[in-house]
């Protein structure tokens, strides 16, 4: 009687200490599921920048803002600074800024001067002194034929 109970302590207690070091990954096993990773997010980054491409000059600035926004967040998962990426950085916040301007300026030119304000919103990532810097928004209260209004 004591007998199994003693196999099945040891049994349990080597489960305990065997388990958790077996399923522990080594320092180059993290290292190469973070390549992994930086990778499938890089394809991600590239596909949603030429979906974002299309859609834009398919003239849909609304849905092409989204996409790029989302390109944004994956240049941000990515790292801001990281090698390899410089081009899709570069051309994501080119294209979210052209995009944010077209909108802020279509609000802008109907009257929306709120919707527009949020266009002209910092873009993340960027620095001050952007075309999207909000200092851009006083221009929007200067419109040669729009009543001279806040935001």
């Amino acid at each position: 009687m004591i007998k199994p109970i003693k196999t099945v302590g040891i049994a349990l207690l080597l489960g305990v200490i065997v388990l958790p070091s077996a399923q522990a990954q080594t320092p180059a096993q993290n290292a190469a599921q973070e390549v992994v990773r930086r990778q499938a997010a890089i394809i991600e980054l590239r596909n949603k920048l030429d979906e974002a491409r299309n859609v834009e000059n398919s003239d849909n600035l609304l849905a092409a803002s989204i996409l790029y926004e989302h390109a944004q967040q994956r240049v941000e998962s990515i790292g801001l600074g990281a090698k390899g990426i410089e081009a899709e950085s570069v051309a994501t916040l080119e294209g979210l800024t052209r995009v944010r301007l077209a909108l802020g300026d279509e609000y802008a030119t109907s009257g929306n001067f709120t919707e527009a304000r949020k266009q002209l919103q910092p873009v993340p990532g960027l620095p001050p002194g952007q075309p999207t810097h909000p200092g851009q928004v006083q221009s929007l209260d200067q419109r040669p034929g729009q009543p001279r209004r806040r935001l």
